[in-house]
């Protein structure tokens, strides 16, 4: 039997022909507090995308 390799939990759901990102509700939610507390109330992937964005231009 072939080694499966670990990657991100994804779904494919039947209404949508895209995959998501599969997350513990928790981090959902931590997710959307953060978005609530941003001015223009982003949606869920551009609240993903800032974050990420900032981390990238950190200097280490």
């Amino acid at each position: 039997m072939a080694a499966r390799i670990a990657g991100p939990a994804i779904a494919q759901t039947s209404s949508h022909p895209y995959r998501r990102l599969l997350w513990h509700p928790a981090a959902w939610g931590r997710l959307d507090d953060w978005r609530r507390n941003q001015a223009d109330l982003p949606g869920r992937a551009e609240a993903i995308r800032r974050p990420v964005e900032i981390g990238l231009k950190a200097k280490v």
